[in-house]
């Protein structure tokens, strides 16, 4: 499998990057960037616009100190690759706000090279900026290989999505990460007529080639205050059903045990064009699939019998 995962992001600032020092020594910088992408879907993306903001994360000294002089407006270039690091997440109980940490994701471009390019002075001529470089300001490429079914969902005013995950080998060591990690395992969403052919011809194993951009976008969670995860992240509970709850060192509950909802960051890559490179179901797979779709529609009705012949056309039944 080809090797290739590569952000290129030209933005604005959104606000003043996190630094995080211990004495002298640097251990991470993050900030987030405001970049822009066209809409090619509604033909000419040369008048529309949508604006995301990625998150760059960094536990190079070098990239540290170049982010540490970024100020809110500034423009700047990043190059970088999707990366991926296990992280505790953390929400407010709605009822009785007690904080709780919940194994996640935080997905991030890790910057290989960066820099400012100037800065402006408000958010309107950042803007501008953004609507001019559209084209370049927020582009991905990817060679990836599925390691999960695509599942498809449809969403208000009938855009069909089909959403999936991916192995990406990095093409870049990142010298702050253990020797051993050189993969990461980013989400892609696939709108439209991809996410049709995506959900047809995709399956886990499958290899594919991303001309996309990065989606940031705000996901509703659900959690069960001072709910208890085990060493893979799942929840717990007890065979009743009940939560298991956490305790202090005097065996006292933490937290109330409601559930509550919280928001949660996602980053994600889009695609423009999905290029099937290996592993694709072929047309006459899909077509049987299909058609063992409706003959299952069909027996579950109960209008076709176990022992008909199902080479029969019963695309007008389903």
């Amino acid at each position: 499998m080809a090797r290739e995962n590569m952000a290129f992001l030209t933005g604005s600032v959104a606000k003043a990057p996190q630094v995080a020092k211990v004495g002298d020594n640097y251990i991470y910088a993050m900030a987030y960037v405001n970049v822009s992408r066209g809409l090619r879907e509604v033909g000419d993306f040369r008048k529309y616009m949508k604006c995301d903001n990625p998150v760059i994360f960094t536990r190079d000294e070098k990239w540290i100190r170049e982010i540490e002089t970024w100020q809110e407006h500034d423009i700047v270039h990043i190059k970088g690759v999707i990366a991926c690091r296990r992280i505790k997440k953390s929400s407010f109980c709605s009822y009785c706000h007690t904080k709780n940490q919940s194994p996640g994701a935080l997905v991030y471009v890790n910057p290989i090279f960066c820099e400012k390019i100037k800065h402006l002075e408000d958010d309107e001529e950042c803007l501008q900026y953004l609507s001019d470089h559209r084209e370049i300001s927020n582009q991905v490429f990817a060679f990836g290989t599925l390691c999960r079914d695509p599942k498809k969902m449809k969403v208000k005013d009938g855009l069909i999505v089909t959403q999936y995950q991916v192995a990406l080998n990095r093409k870049f060591r990142i010298k702050t990460d253990p020797s051993d990690l050189k993969t990461d395992f980013p989400w892609v969403k696939s709108y439209g007529d991809n996410a049709v052919e995506d959900k047809k011809r995709l399956h886990v194993g499958s290899e594919i080639f991303i001309d996309g951009c990065l989606q940031a976008r705000s996901v509703n969670r659900h959690a069960i205050c001072g709910q208890m995860y085990d060493d893979a992240g799942k929840p717990m509970f007890y065979e009743n059903g009940m939560p298991v709850l956490r305790e202090d060192e005097d065996g006292n509950i933490i937290g109330c045990g409601e559930k509550y909802d919280w928001k949660d960051r996602a980053l994600e890559m889009v695609p423009y064009e999905v290029e099937y490179i290996a592993n694709i179901y072929s047309d006459e797979e899909v077509e049987e699939m299909e058609k063992e779709r409706r003959n299952q529609i069909l027996r579950d009705k109960g209008l076709l019998d176990e022992f008909e012949d199902e080479d029969e056309d019963l695309s007008e039944e389903d």
